[in-house]
């Protein structure tokens, strides 16, 4: 029987003793299983980049609820409060890599294999942000958190204590970040998160277009 992706998940952080880093660009779920799993994997993994949640943006599934929080809250807890490395990649910061209408045409223009998967992928996505945001454009959130990943230096971070909220009646999925000076640190002691809340636009797309579709000649 093929293995869960909680298991896998699992069976290479075994294998590769504090080698991995983990980028997850969906709800937290498969995540959040691998650590019920192994209680350990906190210490088998060098690092955790969450694209999810806000700080000032408004939510995009609720007012104030990003997706991929919203769609499996306890599992977006229990990863932001695990004892590991975490940096939570924010609307706030992916907001801002809008591609603009040169970069649609080099996506448009390419030749390689990815750019043509890109190229065809892009035409529901952006069909939806017409109607919703009456721009033909479309935000790079996923891309922009394995840039953050690959190259840290494009984020501006703060570090905050986060929390999920769970119950409230219009705000369950919130990302709750405090930004106190006198915060409550984490139960463990694990260092607070790494909350990104703006990128290096112009560079992120950059790093996604030379990636996708083959750096400019």
């Amino acid at each position: 029987m093929r293995a869960s992706a909680a298991e896998q998940l699992v069976q290479v952080a075994r294998t590769h003793p504090g080698e991995c880093a983990i980028l997850a660009t969906g709800p937290c779920t498969n995540l959040a299983l691998a650590l019920l799993m192994e209680p350990e994997l906190p210490c088998l993994v060098r690092h955790v980049v969450v694209m999810g949640g806000a700080v000032a943006e408004p939510g995009n599934v609720t007012t104030a609820a990003e997706a991929n929080v919203y769609h499996d809250p306890e599992a977006a807890e229990m990863v932001l409060s695990a004892d590991w490395p975490v940096t939570m990649v924010t609307l706030d910061a992916t907001m801002s890599t809008w591609l603009e209408p040169p970069d649609l045409d080099r996506i448009e223009s390419a030749t390689t294999p990815p750019g043509a998967f890109v190229r065809a992928s892009l035409h529901h996505y952006l069909r939806f942000h017409r109607e919703n945001y009456g721009r033909n454009s479309c935000p790079l959130h996923d891309p922009s958190a394995a840039v953050v990943l690959a190259h840290p230096s494009v984020a501006t971070c703060v570090n905050a204590p986060v929390k999920v909220e769970l119950r409230g009646e219009h705000t369950r999925g919130t990302t709750v970040i405090d930004r106190r000076d006198n915060a409550d640190p984490k139960p463990s002691g694990t260092p607070d998160a790494r909350v990104v809340v703006a990128l290096d636009r112009d560079r992120v797309v950059r790093e996604v277009l030379d990636t996708v579709v083959g750096p400019r000649i």
